[in-house]
């Protein structure tokens, strides 16, 4: 189980998107903290004698318009109605050495009066995709951490063009069973999250290092490495390590690029999976193919023959057949 949760970072560390579209260097003290669910980006936090600060970058795959003023004013527009509420900066900034929409406000914390934090949001348009990188803290604090958040605007960039990005593949994805204790499953999926034995949150990889974050932001880092198949998980706060050997799925079949009809649907080792631009994740259940893209859940019937995949239902309708893509 994950015990001994380790949060403290003593030095600036990079942070690189999963799928490879942003990257933001952390200043001292911050850490990774859960994605909500149905988010897509990351999201951060610093505590400094009592006082917090929150960071997050959203991925807005879908936006109204290439005009990032335009996608600023319809994200303040959604928190707008809050009580509170007053917009008290509006300007333009360069993030990512692009051109960007600045907008900084206030609003009451649950609509408490006595509770006041101030927002601000940068938005930038790249690739047909909206970019927001989003920091706040209560009124008392925001100013203290004003250094950090300069930092966290001038250290982020972009990745290459994300609609033509891959699935993101490391040994350590998929489902895995712990030796020894039949009942005790670890899923690292292609999406960053993880499900130890029903405790969820999110997971990165950077090199022979695994950093788990809990749903309350607690970090633990394990050292790992496989070992004839199995995935050995080190950790200084335990005596032995943790031994999991690959649960049987029945998924190695399903591998491959499989395109129809103008649809491309990719399943990866472990459990990664990419329908046409969307990446995310998949399981299976008998003759279901349960698909995780883009927060949403769609449950996909198939049929496998060969190298033919006849999938039904969620966004392929009353049906579509997939032949594989051989190399």
């Amino acid at each position: 189980m994950l015990t001994h949760l380790l949060i403290a970072i003593a030095v600036a560390a990079p942070f690189r998107d999963a799928h490879k579209r942003f990257a933001i260097d952390l200043p001292p003290g911050w850490v990774q903290g859960p994605l909500p669910a149905g988010a897509d980006g990351a999201t951060f936090r610093c505590t400094i004698d009592g006082e917090v600060a929150l960071a997050a970058i959203r991925v807005l795959k879908t936006i109204s318009t290439p005009n990032a003023a335009s996608v600023a004013r319809e994200i303040t527009g959604a928190v707008a109605s809050q009580p509170g509420f007053q917009l008290i900066e509006e300007g333009s900034s360069d993030l990512a050495g692009k051109p960007a929409a600045r907008r900084r406000y206030v609003v009451f914390v649950d609509g408490n009066r006595e509770m006041v934090k101030i927002a601000e949001d940068q938005v930038v348009v790249a690739h047909e995709v909206g970019y927001v990188l989003h920091v706040e803290s209560l009124q008392t604090s925001f100013f203290r951490f004003l250094a950090d958040f300069d930092h966290l605007g001038k250290s982020f960039a972009l990745g290459p063009d994300p609609r033509g990005a891959e699935l993101t593949q490391s040994p350590v994805m998929g489902r895995w069973q712990m030796k020894d204790a039949t009942d005790t499953f670890l899923d690292l999926r292609a999406d960053g999250v993880f499900d130890l034995a029903g405790t969820m949150g999110t997971y990165r990889v950077e090199g022979a290092n695994l950093l788990m974050w809990t749903g309350d932001g607690h970090l633990e880092r394990f050292g790992w490495h496989i070992d004839r198949g199995e995935l050995l998980l080190r950790s200084v706060n335990l005596g032995e390590d943790m031994r999991y050997q690959r649960a049987k799925s029945g998924m190695a079949d399903l591998e491959g690029v499989w395109r129809g009809k103008g649809q491309s649907l990719q399943l990866g080792p472990g459990d990664a999976a990419k329908l046409d631009e969307a990446i995310g994740n998949y399981e299976i259940d008998g003759k279901t193919m349960v698909l995780r893209l883009a927060g949403k859940r769609r449950v996909v019937a198939f049929e496998l023959n060969g190298d033919t995949l006849v999938v039904r239902g969620g966004p392929f309708g009353k049906g579509l057949t997939l032949h594989r893509k051989n190399p």
